[in-house]
Protein backbone atom coordinates (compact mmCIF):
# COMPACT_ATOMS: atom_id res chain seq x y z
CA UNK A 1 0.00 0.00 0.00
CA UNK A 2 1.15 3.56 -0.68
CA UNK A 3 2.46 5.60 2.31
CA UNK A 4 0.03 8.75 2.99
CA UNK A 5 2.64 12.05 2.73
CA UNK A 6 0.29 13.99 4.81
CA UNK A 7 0.96 15.26 8.09
CA UNK A 8 -2.27 16.20 9.14
CA UNK A 9 -6.24 16.47 8.45
CA UNK A 10 -6.19 13.31 6.59
CA UNK A 11 -9.98 13.61 5.72
CA UNK A 12 -8.60 15.82 2.62
CA UNK A 13 -5.69 13.99 1.96
CA UNK A 14 -4.91 12.14 -1.81
CA UNK A 15 -2.68 8.88 -0.84
CA UNK A 16 -0.86 8.48 -4.07
CA UNK A 17 2.44 6.13 -4.40
CA UNK A 18 5.98 7.27 -5.46
CA UNK A 19 5.75 7.35 -8.95
CA UNK A 20 2.20 9.45 -8.94
CA UNK A 21 3.59 11.55 -6.97
CA UNK A 22 6.09 12.36 -9.50
CA UNK A 23 4.35 12.23 -12.43
CA UNK A 24 2.14 14.92 -10.85
CA UNK A 25 4.88 16.91 -9.76
CA UNK A 26 6.33 16.72 -13.13
CA UNK A 27 2.78 18.22 -14.72
CA UNK A 28 2.61 21.23 -12.17
CA UNK A 29 6.07 22.17 -13.53
CA UNK A 30 5.26 21.69 -17.04
CA UNK A 31 2.13 23.85 -16.57
CA UNK A 32 3.88 26.89 -14.78
CA UNK A 33 7.34 26.37 -16.57
CA UNK A 34 9.06 25.86 -13.15
CA UNK A 35 11.97 24.24 -14.44
CA UNK A 36 13.61 27.76 -15.71
CA UNK A 37 13.78 28.82 -12.04
CA UNK A 38 15.91 26.02 -9.90
CA UNK A 39 13.29 25.38 -7.42
CA UNK A 40 11.07 22.65 -8.65
CA UNK A 41 12.40 20.04 -6.95
CA UNK A 42 10.78 21.46 -3.72
CA UNK A 43 7.32 20.07 -4.61
CA UNK A 44 8.64 16.59 -3.93
CA UNK A 45 9.64 18.04 -0.25
CA UNK A 46 6.03 19.32 0.63
CA UNK A 47 2.98 17.81 1.07
CA UNK A 48 0.63 20.20 0.91
CA UNK A 49 -1.33 22.11 -1.76
CA UNK A 50 -0.90 25.09 0.27
CA UNK A 51 3.18 24.80 0.03
CA UNK A 52 3.03 23.83 -3.79
CA UNK A 53 1.11 26.97 -4.25
CA UNK A 54 3.65 29.41 -2.79
CA UNK A 55 6.89 27.19 -4.45
CA UNK A 56 5.14 28.06 -7.71
CA UNK A 57 4.74 31.79 -6.94
CA UNK A 58 8.29 32.24 -5.74
CA UNK A 59 9.09 30.39 -8.96
CA UNK A 60 7.72 32.46 -11.37
CA UNK A 61 8.89 35.48 -9.08
CA UNK A 62 12.46 34.06 -10.20
CA UNK A 63 11.60 33.70 -13.75
CA UNK A 64 8.99 32.50 -16.03
CA UNK A 65 5.60 33.68 -15.62
CA UNK A 66 4.24 31.86 -19.05
CA UNK A 67 1.92 28.74 -19.12
CA UNK A 68 2.30 25.51 -21.01
CA UNK A 69 -1.11 23.90 -21.48
CA UNK A 70 -2.28 20.64 -23.52
CA UNK A 71 -4.25 20.05 -26.43
CA UNK A 72 -7.11 17.85 -25.80
CA UNK A 73 -5.88 14.08 -27.28
CA UNK A 74 -8.86 13.84 -29.20
CA UNK A 75 -7.62 13.80 -32.07
CA UNK A 76 -4.19 12.27 -31.21
CA UNK A 77 -1.77 12.76 -28.92
CA UNK A 78 -1.58 15.57 -26.31
CA UNK A 79 0.89 18.81 -27.45
CA UNK A 80 2.48 20.75 -25.22
CA UNK A 81 1.47 24.53 -26.28
CA UNK A 82 3.47 27.57 -24.36
CA UNK A 83 1.84 30.61 -24.24
CA UNK A 84 2.87 33.84 -23.15
CA UNK A 85 1.53 35.05 -19.90
CA UNK A 86 0.47 38.14 -21.00
CA UNK A 87 -0.82 37.04 -24.05
CA UNK A 88 -3.70 35.09 -21.92
CA UNK A 89 -3.96 38.22 -19.71
CA UNK A 90 -5.26 40.35 -22.76
CA UNK A 91 -7.40 38.11 -24.16
CA UNK A 92 -9.35 37.10 -20.84
CA UNK A 93 -9.34 41.15 -20.79
CA UNK A 94 -10.78 41.78 -24.07
CA UNK A 95 -13.43 38.99 -23.34
CA UNK A 96 -14.36 40.54 -20.28
CA UNK A 97 -14.97 43.49 -21.82
CA UNK A 98 -16.82 41.54 -24.73
CA UNK A 99 -19.38 40.84 -22.39
CA UNK A 100 -19.75 44.51 -20.90
CA UNK A 101 -20.38 45.75 -24.20
CA UNK A 102 -23.37 43.01 -24.65
CA UNK A 103 -24.49 44.27 -21.79
CA UNK A 104 -24.39 40.94 -20.13
CA UNK A 105 -24.64 40.18 -16.61
CA UNK A 106 -22.31 37.14 -15.52
CA UNK A 107 -23.21 36.38 -12.18
CA UNK A 108 -21.24 32.71 -11.85
CA UNK A 109 -19.04 30.48 -14.24
CA UNK A 110 -20.58 26.93 -14.83
CA UNK A 111 -17.53 25.26 -16.00
CA UNK A 112 -17.86 21.91 -18.17
CA UNK A 113 -14.48 21.89 -19.09
CA UNK A 114 -10.92 21.39 -17.37
CA UNK A 115 -8.84 23.97 -16.31
CA UNK A 116 -5.71 22.78 -17.33
CA UNK A 117 -6.73 23.49 -21.19
CA UNK A 118 -6.29 26.81 -23.04
CA UNK A 119 -9.84 26.70 -23.33
CA UNK A 120 -10.73 26.27 -19.51
CA UNK A 121 -8.01 28.39 -18.45
CA UNK A 122 -9.02 31.40 -20.25
CA UNK A 123 -12.93 30.87 -19.74
CA UNK A 124 -13.18 29.68 -15.75
CA UNK A 125 -10.14 30.57 -14.38
CA UNK A 126 -9.18 34.28 -16.18
CA UNK A 127 -12.19 35.77 -16.97
CA UNK A 128 -13.68 35.06 -13.94
CA UNK A 129 -11.13 36.36 -12.17
CA UNK A 130 -11.17 39.96 -14.13
CA UNK A 131 -14.97 39.07 -13.25
CA UNK A 132 -15.03 38.79 -9.91
CA UNK A 133 -17.37 35.75 -9.97
CA UNK A 134 -17.81 32.28 -8.52
CA UNK A 135 -16.95 29.28 -10.55
CA UNK A 136 -19.10 25.92 -10.70
CA UNK A 137 -16.71 22.83 -11.66
CA UNK A 138 -16.84 19.09 -12.68
CA UNK A 139 -19.94 17.39 -11.22
CA UNK A 140 -21.50 20.28 -9.67
CA UNK A 141 -21.50 22.08 -12.82
CA UNK A 142 -22.78 19.42 -14.67
CA UNK A 143 -25.35 18.64 -12.21
CA UNK A 144 -26.46 22.42 -12.02
CA UNK A 145 -26.89 22.26 -15.71
CA UNK A 146 -28.71 18.91 -16.17
CA UNK A 147 -30.99 19.49 -13.40
CA UNK A 148 -32.11 22.82 -15.31
CA UNK A 149 -31.41 24.75 -12.48
CA UNK A 150 -29.50 27.84 -14.32
CA UNK A 151 -29.91 31.17 -13.77
CA UNK A 152 -30.34 34.30 -15.32
CA UNK A 153 -26.40 35.36 -15.50
CA UNK A 154 -25.13 31.96 -15.77
CA UNK A 155 -21.89 31.52 -18.31
CA UNK A 156 -22.23 28.24 -19.49
CA UNK A 157 -18.76 27.13 -20.65
CA UNK A 158 -18.45 23.39 -22.30
CA UNK A 159 -17.53 21.31 -25.41
CA UNK A 160 -19.60 19.92 -28.02
CA UNK A 161 -19.70 16.23 -26.58
CA UNK A 162 -20.16 17.64 -22.64
CA UNK A 163 -22.99 19.41 -24.03
CA UNK A 164 -24.70 16.94 -26.15
CA UNK A 165 -24.85 14.26 -23.19
CA UNK A 166 -26.63 17.30 -20.88
CA UNK A 167 -29.01 18.13 -23.52
CA UNK A 168 -30.22 14.13 -22.99
CA UNK A 169 -30.49 14.54 -19.75
CA UNK A 170 -32.46 17.91 -19.48
CA UNK A 171 -35.67 17.86 -18.33
CA UNK A 172 -35.79 21.36 -18.17
CA UNK A 173 -34.53 24.65 -19.58
CA UNK A 174 -34.91 28.06 -17.81
CA UNK A 175 -37.16 30.43 -20.07
CA UNK A 176 -34.19 32.84 -19.56
CA UNK A 177 -31.98 30.06 -21.52
CA UNK A 178 -32.26 28.39 -24.72
CA UNK A 179 -29.13 26.93 -26.83
CA UNK A 180 -28.17 24.21 -29.90
CA UNK A 181 -25.17 22.35 -30.25
CA UNK A 182 -24.44 22.35 -33.37
CA UNK A 183 -21.43 21.41 -35.81
CA UNK A 184 -18.02 23.14 -35.38
CA UNK A 185 -17.52 26.38 -37.46
CA UNK A 186 -14.27 26.22 -38.25
CA UNK A 187 -14.30 23.79 -40.87
CA UNK A 188 -11.41 21.68 -39.20
CA UNK A 189 -10.23 18.17 -40.34
CA UNK A 190 -8.18 15.55 -38.90
CA UNK A 191 -5.57 14.04 -40.73
CA UNK A 192 -3.65 11.82 -39.38
CA UNK A 193 -4.20 12.83 -35.88
CA UNK A 194 -4.09 16.52 -36.35
CA UNK A 195 -6.49 19.36 -37.22
CA UNK A 196 -5.52 21.28 -40.41
CA UNK A 197 -8.40 24.37 -40.96
CA UNK A 198 -9.72 23.94 -45.13
CA UNK A 199 -10.51 27.86 -45.70
CA UNK A 200 -6.91 28.74 -44.38
CA UNK A 201 -5.47 26.62 -46.88
CA UNK A 202 -7.90 27.24 -49.84
CA UNK A 203 -6.84 30.69 -48.89
CA UNK A 204 -3.07 30.14 -48.97
CA UNK A 205 -3.57 28.28 -52.92
CA UNK A 206 -5.78 31.22 -53.85
CA UNK A 207 -2.60 33.54 -52.85
CA UNK A 208 -0.66 31.38 -55.57
CA UNK A 209 0.07 34.09 -58.69
CA UNK A 210 -1.52 31.45 -61.41
CA UNK A 211 -4.62 30.81 -59.29
CA UNK A 212 -7.92 31.93 -59.89
CA UNK A 213 -9.77 29.74 -57.50
CA UNK A 214 -9.76 26.27 -55.15
CA UNK A 215 -11.80 24.08 -53.28
CA UNK A 216 -10.08 22.10 -50.20
CA UNK A 217 -11.70 18.40 -48.71
CA UNK A 218 -10.98 15.87 -47.21
CA UNK A 219 -10.10 12.48 -48.85
CA UNK A 220 -13.18 10.27 -48.80
CA UNK A 221 -11.74 6.66 -47.76
CA UNK A 222 -11.69 4.70 -50.84
CA UNK A 223 -9.57 7.52 -52.10
CA UNK A 224 -6.79 7.55 -49.66
CA UNK A 225 -5.57 9.62 -46.84
CA UNK A 226 -5.15 13.45 -46.68
CA UNK A 227 -6.69 16.46 -48.90
CA UNK A 228 -7.63 17.31 -52.33
CA UNK A 229 -7.99 20.23 -53.96
CA UNK A 230 -9.74 21.38 -57.31
CA UNK A 231 -8.09 24.43 -58.41
CA UNK A 232 -9.17 26.71 -61.09
CA UNK A 233 -6.46 28.24 -63.36
CA UNK A 234 -6.30 31.94 -64.47
CA UNK A 235 -6.46 32.59 -67.49
CA UNK A 236 -3.47 32.16 -69.51
CA UNK A 237 -1.36 30.27 -67.10
CA UNK A 238 -0.12 26.98 -69.01
CA UNK A 239 2.92 26.82 -66.73
CA UNK A 240 0.83 25.57 -63.30
CA UNK A 241 0.92 21.97 -62.91
CA UNK A 242 0.24 19.97 -59.63
CA UNK A 243 4.43 19.41 -59.15
CA UNK A 244 4.51 23.20 -58.91
CA UNK A 245 1.87 23.68 -57.32
CA UNK A 246 2.76 21.59 -54.10
CA UNK A 247 6.45 22.64 -54.45
CA UNK A 248 4.60 26.61 -54.07
CA UNK A 249 2.64 25.18 -51.31
CA UNK A 250 5.38 23.55 -49.42
CA UNK A 251 6.88 27.08 -48.34
CA UNK A 252 3.33 27.88 -47.25
CA UNK A 253 1.95 25.26 -45.28
CA UNK A 254 3.18 22.41 -42.90
CA UNK A 255 3.15 19.37 -45.08
CA UNK A 256 -0.07 17.37 -43.25
CA UNK A 257 -1.44 20.34 -44.73
CA UNK A 258 -0.58 20.10 -48.62
CA UNK A 259 -3.23 18.19 -50.63
CA UNK A 260 -1.83 15.09 -51.48
CA UNK A 261 -3.84 14.83 -54.97
CA UNK A 262 -5.00 18.40 -57.67
CA UNK A 263 -7.64 18.21 -59.58
CA UNK A 264 -7.83 21.17 -62.36
CA UNK A 265 -10.81 22.69 -64.54
CA UNK A 266 -12.44 25.32 -65.38
CA UNK A 267 -14.88 26.18 -62.30
CA UNK A 268 -15.34 24.28 -58.52
CA UNK A 269 -17.80 21.74 -58.93
CA UNK A 270 -21.58 22.99 -57.98
CA UNK A 271 -24.69 21.07 -57.28
CA UNK A 272 -28.28 22.32 -59.14
CA UNK A 273 -28.09 25.18 -56.70
CA UNK A 274 -24.67 26.99 -57.13
CA UNK A 275 -23.71 25.28 -53.68
CA UNK A 276 -19.77 23.63 -53.95
CA UNK A 277 -19.64 19.92 -53.89
CA UNK A 278 -17.51 17.05 -53.92
CA UNK A 279 -15.78 15.94 -56.63
CA UNK A 280 -14.39 12.16 -57.59
CA UNK A 281 -10.45 11.80 -58.26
Amino acid sequence: MPQSKASSDAFHEVVVDSLEWMAIAGRVVQFFNMEESGIEDYLLRKNTLSDWADIVAKAREIASEDITVTTSGSTGEPKACQHSWSNLADESQFLSDLIKQQSAQVNQVVALVPSHHIYGLLFSVLLPDILDVPVARGFKAFQKLTSGSLQQGDLVIGFPEALTQATRLLNHIPSEVTFTVSGRVDKAVSVKGTNVYLSRIEATIESHPGVEAAAVRKKKPDEGEGLKAYVVMKSGDDDLTETSLKQWLSEHLLDIEIPTHVSFGSAIPTNSMGKRKDWTL
